[in-house]
């Protein structure tokens, strides 16, 4: 395996979709709910049932929630997409798919991708990278793996562009805007959008070959509108 080598990107964008968590980790983590000591028994019930729906609904939020794909991009629009979903071939212009045979492999094929091309000066962009950063982090110790130097806790400086949109862009104070809100603010939004990133987990585990090869070009689609996002909003692209 062989990637182009371009160590010492100035950024590089990161971004996760999560598959569903299987039963056994769904259960440690319905295992790990405690009622307050002052509940009632009938409340006590009705709260641990409500846990346990919200938990198998978004069980792809989990830690231990597999990773489907991992999408990268540079500041040129180079994107690749790190997948171990099944198809038999994707063409794509725009980007470029490398399939994996499992998500142990797909980590080691973008530590290598990584390690390649960054070094201590790259700047790590994303958008709600407390999910996706922590989340990788968890995969590589999780398989036993190496982390990509870049994902090594505190060496690299990072760049959260929903954080850095609604801090420095938006007069009223908001907690949390999405990447759709963006880019519609910032009017570099795509025609035709085809998923949502909840949809991510039920096409991962698609038969249809066809939503795999959405949700692949949809990863990639959203590295490259949050570098995008991030280039404008820290004054590096326009006229």
């Amino acid at each position: 395996m062989s990637f182009r080598a371009n160590a010492g990107l100035d950024a590089v964008c990161i971004d996760i979709e999560t598959m569903h968590a299987e039963e056994d980790a769904i259960q440690r983590e319905l295992d790990l709910w405690q009622p307050a000591g002052t509940w009632k028994p009938a409340t006590v019930a009705t709260r641990k049932k409500e846990f346990e729906t919200k938990t198998r609904e978004k069980s792809a939020l989990l830690d231990a929630a597999p990773i489907s794909t991992i999408g990268v991009c540079d500041a040129q629009g180079d994107a690749v997409v790190f997948h171990w979903l099944k198809f038999d071939t994707m063409d794509c212009e725009t980007f470029y798919s490398y399939q994996c045979e499992s998500e142990r492999e797909m980590l080691k094929a973008f530590r290598t991708w990584a390690d390649n091309n960054t070094d201590k000066t790259t700047t790590i962009v994303g958008f709600n990278l407390n999910f996706d950063l922590p989340h990788l982090r968890i995969a590589y110790t999780r398989h036993g793996l190496r982390l990509p130097q870049m994902l090594i806790p505190k060496r690299n400086w990072s760049e959260d562009v929903m954080w850095l949109f609604s801090k420095n862009f938006m007069s009223k104070d908001t907690a949390f805007i999405s990447l759709d809100e963006v880019v519609k603010r910032l009017d570099i939004a795509p025609e035709g959008k085809q998923m949502s990133g909840a949809d991510a987990p039920d096409y991962a585990a698609s038969d249809d070959m066809e939503k795999h090869e959405t949700l692949i070009a949809y990863n990639a689609a959203d590295v490259l509108l949050t570098m995008r996002a991030f280039l404008i909003c820290t004054g590096q692209m326009g006229d």
